[in-house]
């Protein structure tokens, strides 16, 4: 079941993000989910992670429980927006994760139980992933390490291929269907049919609560509406991170699932190669959607990666 507790942070232009505790008294890990999708996805993998990081995920904008930009503007500078204001709002670097900018129900004790004060680590899905890049290049020094899976990064070289490919990801949202019945006629529905199948039960079960809304009449709607998310795979080619990742300083991890047909070792390799302390993570058996696919995998691998960059061995995971 999704948690029910939800804080919110305002973005400099405005926007409401909702943010969602996922436990642990660890060092802080912040979840940014790919496009479509909710912060609360990232349930099953912060579960399986235990104590080793205080794990905290967010809606970006539009998606989830998150507010709208005006006037339907997603360009991808603004989910870089969302990251930071999450940072500050929870204040993750400080001793509690707490803040000026947070609103929401009162908890006793801080979200995040425990000392806090490493700079956060962060794991990004796709355009998650390329929403923490952005973040990190308009403010270096935010993060002390970013493991992105699969991240939405290309070069000029891809920008014909990249358009055809937005094009047929928007003509694909503006056909999804909008509203349900109810919450198992929409799970039903999706667990019949890629992508939704390949996810992990527990992985669809989070998706089911945090990514539909209640309607008066009994039905329930996609939060994340078909034309917003249209607009966002249109607005995808308008950002520089590309040229920019000789600036990310801060160790990345670009991984990617070996049955993925939308990023392979290339790409990987490419990314990783631009950046000045880059390093590559090839997942059997995982295809896009990997951290939703086999959340033990990817929490094993968070647990080692972004373990060494806040100075500690968390150990293994225990698969459940």
């Amino acid at each position: 079941m999704a948690t029910e507790v939800t804080y919110t942070v305002t973005t400099d232009d405005g926007v409401r993000i909702a943010v969602h505790p996922l436990g642990g008294s660890g060092p802080p890990l912040l979840m940014v989910h790919a496009t479509g999708l909710c912060g609360q996805v990232f349930e099953p993998v912060a579960r399986l992670l235990g104590e080793r990081f205080g794990c905290v995920a967010s809606d970006q904008r539009g998606h989830g429980q998150s507010g709208r930009p005006a006037g339907g503007d997603y360009s991808w500078s603004g989910f870089a927006l969302d990251v930071l204001a999450v940072v500050d709002g929870l204040k993750l670097e400080g001793p509690k994760l707490e803040g000026p900018k947070l609103e929401g129900p009162v908890l006793e004790g801080p979200v995040l139980e425990g000392p806090n004060l490493e700079r956060p680590v962060a794991l990004g899905h796709s355009s998650g992933a390329t929403a923490l890049v952005l973040a990190e290049l308009a403010r270096p020094g935010t993060f002390g390490g970013l493991w992105c899976y699969e991240p939405a990064l290309f070069g000029v070289h891809d920008n014909a291929r990249l358009a055809d490919q937005a094009r047929g990801l928007a003509a694909g949202a503006r056909r999804r269907r909008e509203v349900f019945g109810s919450r198992r006629d929409a799970r039903e529905r999706w667990a019949a049919k890629a992508p939704f199948s390949s996810f992990a039960p527990a992985a669809l079960d989070a998706y089911v609560d945090g990514g539909l809304e209640d309607l008066p009449d009994g039905w329930v709607r996609l939060r994340c509406r078909p034309e917003d998310e249209a607009r966002i795979y249109e607005a995808g080619g308008g950002h520089d991170a590309w040229d920019r990742l000789g600036q990310v300083t801060c160790p990345m991890t670009v991984a990617w699932g070996k049955l993925s047909t939308t990023f392979g070792p290339e790409q990987a390799q490419a990314v990783a190669a631009r950046l000045p302390h880059g390093g590559v993570e090839a997942m059997a058996g995982l295809g896009h959607f990997g951290p939703l696919e086999d959340p033990a995998l990817v929490a094993e691998a968070l647990a080692r990666d972004l373990g060494r960059h806040v100075g500690r061995d968390l150990g293994g995971v225990e698969r459940r």
